[in-house]
């Protein structure tokens, strides 16, 4: 049998492949890594292991059936590319020359997600050991979830035969700690992008001109000032008419997690929290539908007039609100409220749906007592505040539905200098794992 040395060896070969999808310079290290898969999937047996060359991108495809036909099928989706390193200067070693420090292993992709990959396959490895699995497999391993993510839609549209399932498991979520695993059935949808006000024609002397033309500034900050009412809610009109309502079921399961006022006010430092009326700071934070600005800019040279100024918007979604009428709803309010003397724009918008899947399916209860049974304590079950097109994609192209889990810690540092992989939270995800691939699932 294997043990946590070989798989940490086979991780520190992974890392050291620069597979960085955001930098050209970089493409031929995404080949590099996709063999490297290829030659992993092959070594266990897998058939079909093929790697397609999908815009310059490859996606790795592959199939592992386990003897018997009447078994379900498990899609494990992962991305092997990575975040650019950032300045070296602030790694303690070097991002892609894997170094082993105590209980961490360190480099960039070693929690995002190429550690995680590796977990998929030392759970593989000991079922296959020991012939004992209740599922046959199928593999989608992209190598552009880190720059252009919508590669994988059409990627799937185009080969949804050869990746029928009945079930997807990503396992690139996050855990609020070493002692909370957590199952993730939904993500909020995103639609957003800039917001660009626009007046004279050049640079106007604040002196000369105040006054006399509408500062574009003063009406970009009196609409992002309107679109929100004291208490938090969004004043789009019909921004709240798709929403479906959540059930006291999922309240509860939502009340039990370890993340209060106290929390939200611990990790972000404020005295008070701010929002929606009638709603647990979690609950506004997951499955309500928010709008924030992130982003201002103003061009021109200071003690002048600027011809322009933006704002970088974004929605986040539940899943029953369509990315393409919260646009709409928004242009219809920009119509009806910028002032005439000024005109506005929508600049490099994007949108992708939320996805939800059953919490309480026979899938999701086995994966939570798979997990329940390794840590000796009930999982969190929640839904991400984030977005996740990949689920948006797979849910909807594949008619199936998309269990999250994973083996993150937030002082992981994923994207962040001095990345790293907690080994012992690793090998107990790599334990729960094998147990879910053992337990007889009824799809």
């Amino acid at each position: 049998m294997k043990d946590t040395d070989y798989y940490m060896s086979e991780l520190m070969e992974f890392i050291a492949i620069p597979s960085i999808s955001a930098d050209p310079a970089c493409r031929k290290y995404l080949v590099e890594a996709s063999s490297w898969l290829e030659k992993r999937l092959a070594g266990m047996g897998a058939q079909n292991v093929c790697s397609h060359d999908y815009c310059g991108i490859p996606m790795v495809t592959g199939d592992l059936f386990c003897g018997n036909p009447e078994a379900p099928t498990l899609l494990l989706y992962g991305h092997y590319d990575v975040q650019p390193s950032g300045p070296e200067d602030l790694w303690e070693s070097p991002p892609f020359r894997p170094e082993r420090r105590g209980e961490n292993l360190y480099g960039r992709g070693a929690t995002d997600m190429k550690g995680q990959i590796l977990a998929l396959f030392a759970a593989l490895d000991n079922c296959l050991e020991n012939h004992k699995s209740s599922w046959n497999y199928r593999f989608l391993f992209e190598g552009a979830e880190e720059s252009d993510g919508s590669l994988l839609d059409g990627f799937i549209q185009e080969n949804t035969a050869i990746l029928e399932c009945d079930l997807v498991l990503n396992v690139d979520a996050g855990m609020v700690g070493a002692d909370f695993p957590s199952i993730v059935y939904g993500c909020r949808g995103i639609t957003g992008g800039k917001l660009i006000i626009s007046g004279p024609a050049h640079d106007l002397h604040c002196g000369e001109f105040g006054g006399v033309v509408l500062n574009p500034v003063h009406a970009l900050c009196k609409v992002i000032a309107g679109l929100h009412d004291e208490s938090g809610r969004v004043t789009l009109p019909g921004f709240y008419e798709d929403l479906n309502i959540i059930g006291e079921e999922e309240r509860t399961l939502l009340a039990k997690l370890p993340m209060n006022e106290d929390f939200f006010r611990r990790e972000t430092g404020v005295k008070h929290l701010w929002g929606e009326l009638g709603f647990t700071p979690l609950e506004r934070s997951v499955i309500r539908p928010i709008l924030e600005v992130v982003d201002l800019q103003v061009s021109g040279m200071s003690s002048s007039i600027s011809p322009e100024a933006s704002a970088l918007l974004y929605f986040r979604l539940v899943p029953d609100q369509l990315p393409a009428k919260i646009k709409t709803l928004l242009e219809k309010h920009l119509d009806a409220t910028v002032p005439d003397a000024v005109n506005w724009r929508l600049e490099s918008w994007i949108g992708c749906k939320g996805t939800v899947c059953d919490p309480f399916s026979p899938a999701a209860q086995g994966l939570k007592e798979a997990l329940k049974s390794v840590w000796q304590t009930e999982p969190l079950l929640t839904r991400s505040g984030g977005s996740l097109p990949m689920a948006e994609y797979l849910q909807q192209r594949l008619n199936v539905e998309v269990l999250l889990t994973g083996f993150q810690l937030p002082e992981d540092n994923m994207h962040g200098p001095n990345e790293k992989l907690h080994i012992p939270t690793w090998e107990k995800g790599c334990l729960a794992l094998q147990l879910f691939f053992q337990t007889p699932i009824i799809i």
